[in-house]
């Protein structure tokens, strides 16, 4: 049995910037609508969850030794994993392939998993306190744990042996998440810092700073390249990890914020924690979009965890219960953010003649349109500025036939640049020269997709090729 509750929303995407929105928070608009879709009890206190790539099954640690793995869209309890902690289950994470899962335990162990079999394939010995964080690299090939002895520890997973080791933080170790572009790692402490590290040799390059208590949760945005933090202190911070820039300071909680997540397409990050409501937030404008008013859950809710498809968002509390929320699409979002536009462009000003209003008014399907093109290019200048999106483009051979270069980008996919026969050759001497602007996105199908964007070569041979999907 379960218990459907509305999540009222508001997508404000028409304000300029996330810093100047932050802590601006606009009541709901009651024509778009979530709802919950499946309540799981446990019958012990939930903290922590995790869904595999394929949404298919999700993680479940909490009061005891054990994890349960569970059908999201049944609701059935799969399987059960247990039989080495001793103590209660504070982190779990899926390693990238989903064929491993990592738990963190209040035994101060961590322990890999074969998923299939349900079999610990790992121990690893070497905290001193409570398992706080876990990550996987991107291509899965080393584990890192934090922990509240201070240390982050990273672990080869086939042979369980210790790689190395942060030097140790002067407080608790909170949080540990590696950079998916590659590169860094951050670390969170209970003295309220971000530490950012270059990988290689895990130098300390930053140390950022806005919370004043405790960080209990650190996310690294899998998209935006964005970090968040959330704080005792009732906040959320959004950073740019790469120039130290805080992008905006989330308001609105009123007790900690224990845990958040991010949205797959990296536009929404979900909110969560001691006030037991359900947040969700707008990043390219920092406003509250979704706010369970009637409490989410009856007890503090300890984790939350967008599935892969961003299509559906679960949270797990103390209360013993895991629930799933159905999330509306951007798609959704954007459509309620125009109709709450057009319903501002429809007052007659007090000044305006009825003759200019009624011109105004056979412009509707114009405005609508325009509208749309203003919001896209709010998501293609967030991404502009918070996004890596340059990086990793990788050429291949030139097409002669179809007149352009095959190119691949780890964000966008398969693309091709534009470049007549004549051209060719110049661009093939100066690839590494290249620099691409003008990013075009749009919203199709509920998603964001690519338009098109710029490549330029610059110099006396100064010259512009359009580069598209395939």
């Amino acid at each position: 049995m379960y218990y459907p509750a509305t999540l009222l929303l508001l997508l404000a995407l028409l304000c300029p910037s996330l810093t100047q929105a932050s802590g601006e928070l606009t009541p709901p608009n009651d024509s778009l609508n979530a709802a919950m879709t499946r309540m799981i009890s446990l019958n012990r206190s939930a903290l922590t969850l995790d869904f595999n790539s394929r949404s298919s099954l999700l993680a479940v640690g909490g009061q005891g030794p054990s994890v349960q793995l569970i059908n999201p869209q049944l609701g059935n309890i799969v399987k059960t994993i247990d039989g080495v902690h001793t103590d209660d289950i504070l982190s779990v994470a899926f390693s990238p392939d989903d064929r491993l899962l990592a738990t963190g335990s209040a035994d101060n162990l961590v322990v890999i998993w074969d998923v299939a079999s349900s079999r610990p394939l790992r121990i690893l010995k070497a905290h001193r306190d409570y398992i706080s964080g876990l990550d996987w690299s991107a291509d899965g090939e080393v584990l890192a744990s934090a922990a509240w002895d201070g240390r982050v520890i990273f672990w080869e997973p086939g042979t369980g042996k210790k790689l190395r080791e942060i030097d140790p933080l002067d407080d608790k170790a909170t949080g540990v998440a590696f950079d998916p572009m590659g590169g860094q790692i951050a670390t969170s402490s209970a003295d309220g810092t971000v530490r950012i590290y270059e990988l290689d040799s895990l130098t300390m390059i930053r140390e950022l700073e806005s919370h004043k208590d405790d960080i209990t949760v650190l996310r690294w945005s899998e998209r935006s390249s964005l970090l968040a933090t959330g704080s005792w202190d009732n906040t959320a911070s959004v950073w740019n990890p790469r120039s130290g820039k805080q992008v905006g300071k989330l308001t609105g909680h009123t007790t900690d914020v224990n845990c958040l997540s991010f949205s797959p397409d990296g536009t929404v990050l979900a909110t969560s924690g001691g006030d037991r409501t359900l947040k969700l937030w707008d990043l390219p404008t920092g406003k509250e979009i979704t706010d369970v008013t009637d409490r989410a859950h009856a007890a503090d809710v300890e984790d939350i965890v967008f599935n892969h498809n961003g299509n559906q968002l679960a949270t797990c509390s103390r209360d013993g219960t895991v629930k799933i929320w159905k999330v509306p699409s951007l798609e959704e979002r954007l459509a309620a953010a125009i109709v709450t536009g057009m319903e501002e462009w429809k007052v007659k000003g007090p000044y305006e003649k009825t003759s200019d209003y009624e011109k105004r008014m056979k412009r509707g399907v114009r405005q609508a349109d325009e509208l749309r093109q203003e919001l896209e290019g709010e998501l293609a200048l967030f991404y502009e500025e918070n996004v890596d999106w340059r990086s990793d483009l990788t050429f291949r051979t030139y097409n002669a036939d179809r007149e352009y270069f095959p190119l691949t980008s780890p964000i966008f996919g398969s693309l091709k640049v534009e470049v007549s026969n004549e051209d060719a050759p110049l661009v093939a001497e100066n690839l590494d020269k290249l620099t691409f602007e003008n990013l075009s996105l749009r919203v199709k199908k509920g998603k964001m997709q690519l338009r098109r964007f710029t490549a330029k070569i610059e110099g006396e041979d100064s010259k512009k090729f359009k580069v598209t999907p395939f």
